[in-house]
């Protein structure tokens, strides 16, 4: 069995654990931080992002707890504008 060292307990290396594991790789992560917990930041998680976390086993989850973006307004503090779109939602299309 192969064995992977990942550095980071983040959203990126729990993923990547997951996935390698699934594929028969023998994984350890390696965080700094004494404890996992939330930190009251939000995710934004795009299409391909989505798939993955699906095909990890966890999609569904995910989508069930999250909320979908439906509108984006960025705003500029020097110019007097903003960019608005309304974005299209899809449920259960996904990628």
């Amino acid at each position: 069995m192969k064995h992977i060292l990942i550095v980071g307990g983040g959203i990126g290396g729990l993923c990547t654990a997951v996935m390698l594991q699934k594929h028969g790789y023998h994984v350890q992560i390696f965080e700094s931080s004494s404890s996992i917990k939330p930190v009251g930041a939000g995710l934004g998680v795009g299409s391909n992002a989505l798939q993955a976390l699906y095909e990890a086993g966890v999609g569904e989850q995910i989508e069930e707890k999250g909320n979908a973006l439906h509108k984006m307004v960025f705003k500029n503090t020097v110019e007097i504008c903003s960019i608005k779109w309304t974005l299209p939602y899809l449920p259960g299309n996904s990628g």
